[in-house]
């Protein structure tokens, strides 16, 4: 609402986003629908996810027209296409809420939701460095990395996104701090999947 964030606190920001993600990845959700309404600081300085009602489990169907739910300005390519979608495609909209924190502006427009669309699609974003010229290269290299087409192309897990930015630059802020229900439900799934193991 206000211009731009600091460096410093977008990437905290960022990173707490990612840790939350990787939570959540970790238990077989995927939100689908990240943006910055679904995204709340509280007064401490922690980072909240909220509204997972698109998220799906790994297991049920992420393709065809249920992959198209979300919010278009957020929404990764292959979740424009209707195609199958992943943890990649979450760390696509994180890539575009730390562009519009650093930019001040998101890095696909359009009038309507078909432009847009058709701007995730087609277009390339303007590197953050022309707008901003002290924006650090490796953050710049994150945010263009997250914005990749090609899910292949994009940080594997967010545990990896999250290792990359605090490489990045200096972290101001509070330590990680994600909502804790996401954190049990990932340890009692590792549990179970080891029990079950150990059962076979």
């Amino acid at each position: 609402r206000e211009g731009p964030l600091p460096l410093g606190e977008t990437l905290a920001i960022a990173r707490q986003i990612a840790e939350g993600l990787a939570c959540a990845h970790a238990a077989g959700i995927v939100h689908r629908d990240l943006k910055p309404g679904n995204v709340m600081l509280v007064p401490n300085g922690a980072v909240k996810i909220l509204d997972f009602g698109l998220a799906k489990a790994r297991d049920e169907s992420l393709s065809a027209s249920s992959a198209r739910l979300g919010t278009a300005s957020y929404m990764a390519p292959e979740q424009v296409r209707g195609e199958m979608v992943d943890g990649r495609t979450d760390l696509w909209a994180l890539g575009v809420l730390l562009y519009e924190m650093l930019i001040g502006r998101k890095p696909f427009a359009g009038e309507h939701e078909v432009a847009i669309a058709h701007a995730i699609l087609h277009d390339e974003p303007v590197a953050p460095s022309k707008i901003h010229r002290d924006i650090p290269a490796a953050v710049e290299e994150i945010i263009l990395t997250l914005l990749e087409k090609d899910p292949a192309r994009r940080y594997g897990t967010a545990e990896e996104l999250v290792n990359k930015l605090a490489a990045a630059g200096p972290i101001k802020g509070p330590g990680i701090r994600f909502l804790w229900r996401w954190r049990l439900i990932a340890r009692r799934r590792r549990l179970s999947m080891g029990v079950a193991a150990a059962v076979g």
